[in-house]
């Protein structure tokens, strides 16, 4: 459903709006590649000019630095999830399955949004995966919080914990339970691919276990509170 829905993006992410061009469009496919592929750290506007191609200049025009770029990626990221979370959930009445749903998503975006014109989005939750808490885990996080950065990350998180709320409508902490699972989730998917004695879902068995786990953690905790 994801491919059909534009979404607009704060205005403190970029300088000019790379959406509203195809050398822009361009820039965010071609960037979601190369720090899939690179990484973050080694990720230069340098390297992305190259592959796209267009002068380094040219992309300082977009993004103030790649910083910025990480950003404007997650917040899309994220959008796209509350947006996909809301049409997925929309008809469904009994909370439980409304959660589970929720969990599926996380753990499996691309089952529900397998293919995108311009962003992969395989690729993407890779990058969500590895490098999204560079996003906020900054020295100007305050700065960028009054810039409401991080609503879309809030926005999820803010379903979600909807939804426990609606199963336990008693849970005093709905919101830490819910980005508590989401970090969850990415952290046990990083460390299923590079950490694995830190976690018990592995192999080809990993992303069911993982779901599991999730569904324990949060049906044991809001049982308790119903």
């Amino acid at each position: 459903m994801i491919q059909n829905i534009q979404i607009q993006l704060n205005e403190h992410l970029y300088i000019k709006d790379p959406m509203q061009s195809d050398l822009g469009k361009a820039m965010l496919e071609k960037s979601v590649e190369l720090i899939y592929e690179i990484g973050f750290e080694e990720f230069t506007f340098k390297k992305l000019s190259i592959d796209i191609p267009t002068t380094e200049a040219t992309i300082y025009r977009y993004f103030e630095n790649k910083h910025r770029l990480l950003q404007y990626l997650t917040n899309w990221y994220w959008s796209a999830m509350t947006i996909e979370y809301k049409y997925l959930t929309n008809n469904i009445k009994i909370a439980e399955q409304a959660i589970n749903t929720g969990i599926s998503l996380m753990i499996n975006p691309t089952k529900f949004m397998p293919q995108h014109p311009m962003l992969s989005i395989e690729k993407l939750f890779g990058i969500i995966i590895k490098e999204s808490t560079k996003s906020y885990l900054t020295h100007t996080i305050e700065e960028d919080n009054i810039l409401k950065i991080f609503k879309p990350y809030k926005d999820f998180c803010n379903v979600l914990a909807s939804s426990f709320l609606v199963y336990a409508p008693k849970f005093p902490f709905a919101h830490s339970l819910a980005s508590t699972c989401v970090e969850s989730i990415l952290h046990q998917c990083y460390f299923m691919q590079h950490l694995p004695s830190l976690t018990d879902c592995k192999n080809i068995t990993g992303t069911k276990s993982l779901q599991t786990f999730i569904q324990h953690l949060i049906f044991n905790t809001l049982d308790k509170n119903k």
